[in-house]
């Protein structure tokens, strides 16, 4: 998960290119691992590190 955090950050792709890059098939079944694992959307993770 460590290497989809840094290109959330380091590229300008959509979320979904992102979670395509990595085998997720589904956005939802992505932004949900992600919220498990980090306690925050893919989305609300790239405009944190972004600001």
């Amino acid at each position: 998960m460590l290497c989809r955090m840094g290109l959330l950050i380091d590229t300008a792709d959509s979320i979904t290119q992102v979670a395509l890059a990595f085998g997720f098939n589904h956005l939802s079944y992505y932004s949900k691992l992600f919220l498990r694992s980090y306690g925050c959307t893919p989305s609300q993770f790239r405009n944190i590190h972004l600001q």
